[in-house]
């Protein structure tokens, strides 16, 4: 009997001593081993609350509110001290009604824990959980589709194993110091995934899991800001974004990219990058470096370099494959860069070759030369399938021997462009096949071959004193077209045939001389004036209009609202 009572007596200590250890029970002791008492939320024991709201107002500093597994449809303001811990992060649910700021913790030392926040609203200043209070820890949550997943506004917070789903930005370190993001998965988020403010300082970013972020996986602003160990994931639907820099003395170290990498800038920050990949190779950020050979790397970053030679086989798959940032004298040749967002990109960079390229698939550009990047040679590259072809918006550049197919733009000469050479290139099955635009002067275009695009060249927006000369222009919708403003403008010499219109003309003072007009099959030329233009005069002069022309070859078009007629006055007997 005796033996009997002591196995009885161990058989219910063991009893009491496992179910003090159920993770649950586990959790409440842990939590409130700082002397308070314990509220309970839901469930059906004696005296717990309905709302957590209820079970808030009723608690004081130091206490843990235990929230049973249901569906509470609550806005829930936190100014006190507490522990708040849900059963289960998935069954454990504050339902926010599609309607502001779901979770606004606001007193220092808060652990919040063990909840599904959704159905934030959407606005600017909305978000599903807002931590204003220092030394808050956050753990275990699950938020899911509102403006801002958790917005930190505080110093000292860890925001640790959550899941943040179809937000604008997972989370956002709006400000204070010494915040810790980690071991988080931010998945399918509609705009970032983190999003670290410039008045935020010493922010570690590092073990986290991000995936599938349309305008970036992560905007690193603020100071001393630490990217660290994170695995980061694009796909083909989201234009392989990228990681945004915008702060001081920024971090970016040990992380795995598949399918996005480094976005690039327009202004230079102090940044340390180093031990990354990208889609399994090296990812090469050099500053300051010369005289360097760069050969296998899955995206290349060259700053304030010279002198760099770059040769990288099957770059694919990352906002910028290759990006050049007031750097000189570099060469970037035999490389295949696909399906990037820009394929090869120079800013505020001179007298670079970029020679016999394939540049595949870009969304935005295959090769963009930005601001002040003149004095570059783009030679005997192939630039195909792309939005624009090559953008430039800078001057004085060599642009030949190259090859444009089927990009939305072959090449575009855009915002202030001047003084470029494009010559001897093929242009083919575009939207338009050079496009000459806004403020783009003194330009050259020369021996192309200009075939099957929609409009062959065009110029628009006071883009004047530029010359197309000796180029071949067939079977286009539009040979040439010249809209309104686009003035003293000089097409000579160019064999123009088998296009709809040959050459249409809206602005003024140009000068069409010496070319060959063959085949066009409505009008080789038409002209349109609008209303309350004045008489605007080009001069047609010396041309060949498919046939011998003995009188002057009239030229009919509109100046508004009226029909008008303009003359070749000495039209030529044979082609030039």
């Amino acid at each position: 009997m005796r033996r009997k009572g002591k196995l009885m007596a161990v058989g219910i200590i063991c009893i009491l001593t496992a179910a003090a250890f159920t993770p649950v029970a586990f959790f409440i002791s842990f939590a409130s081993g700082n002397g308070g008492n314990t509220l309970y939320v839901g469930g059906d024991g004696p005296g717990n609350y309905t709302s957590i709201g209820d079970a808030i107002s009723a608690a004081e500093n130091g206490d843990t509110i235990f929230v049973y597994t249901g569906n509470y449809s609550e806005h829930l303001v936190v100014n006190k001290t507490l522990n708040i811990i849900g059963e289960d992060e998935n069954t454990t649910i504050i339902d926010g009604g599609g309607i502001g700021m779901v979770v606004q913790l606001l007193a220092n030392n808060i652990r919040f824990s063990g909840f599904t926040v959704r159905n934030g609203g959407r606005d600017w200043s909305d978000g599903l959980v807002m931590c204003d209070g220092d030394q808050t820890t956050i753990t275990d949550v699950l938020v899911n589709g509102g403006r801002y997943g958790f917005i930190v506004n505080a110093s000292g917070c860890v925001v640790d194993s959550n899941r943040m789903l179809d937000c604008y930005a997972g989370i956002c370190i709006a400000g204070g110091e010494g915040n810790v993001v980690t071991n988080n998965t931010m998945v399918d988020q509609w705009g970032k995934g983190i999003d670290v403010e410039n008045a935020a300082a010493n922010t570690t970013v590092r073990g986290n899991y991000f995936k599938s972020t349309e305008i970036g996986p992560a905007s690193l602003g603020g100071r001393y800001t630490l990217f660290d160990r994170n695995t980061v994931e694009g796909d083909e639907n989201n234009g392989y974004a990228g990681i945004w820099l915008a702060g001081k003395h920024v971090v970016v170290s040990n992380n795995t990219f598949i399918k996005c990498g480094l976005s690039d800038f327009y202004a230079y920050i102090s940044c340390e990058i180093y031990n990354n990949t990208v889609n399994g190779k090296p990812l090469v950020y050099m500053e300051g470096k010369s005289n360097r050979l760069v050969e296998n790397a899955g995206q290349v970053f060259l700053i304030n370099c010279s002198r760099i030679t770059v040769k990288v086989q099957n770059m694919s798959y990352i906002p910028t494959g290759i990006f050049l940032f007031n750097s000189h004298e570099c060469t970037i040749s035999s490389s295949t860069v696909s399906n990037t967002w820009i394929g090869i990109r120079l800013f505020k960079s001179t007298d670079n070759v970029i020679i016999e390229n394939n540049i595949l698939s870009a969304g935005y550009a295959g090769i963009s030369l930005a601001p002040f990047s003149d004095g570059n040679i783009i030679s005997h590259n192939i630039i195909n399938d792309n939005s624009r072809g090559m953008d430039v918006w800078s001057s004085h550049n060599d642009i030949y021997g190259n090859t444009a197919e089927r990009n939305w733009l072959g090449i575009n000469l855009d915002y202030g462009s001047e003084k470029n050479n494009i010559k001897n290139n093929t242009i083919g099955n575009n939207t338009v096949g050079i496009d000459i635009w806004q403020d783009s002067s003194n330009n050259v275009v020369e021996g192309n071959n200009i075939k099957y695009n929609s409009a062959g060249v065009a110029l628009g927006y006071s883009c004047q004193e530029n010359e197309i000369s000796e180029n071949e222009i067939s079977h286009n919708t539009r040979g040439i077209d010249i809209s309104m403003s686009s003035d003293r403008n000089r097409v000579e010499g160019n064999t123009i045939s088998e296009n709809i219109w040959g050459v249409s003309i809206g602005s003024k003072h140009n000068v069409i001389t010496a070319n060959v007009f063959l085949n066009n099959k409505l009008k080789d030329a038409t002209f349109l004036y609008p209303k309350g233009a004045g008489i605007a005069f080009n001069n047609w002069n010396g041309n060949y209009w498919g046939r011998p022309h003995l009188l002057p070859k009239p030229i009919f078009g509109w100046h508004v609202p009226f029909p008008w007629v303009a003359f070749d006055w000495r039209p030529l007997l044979v082609p030039p």
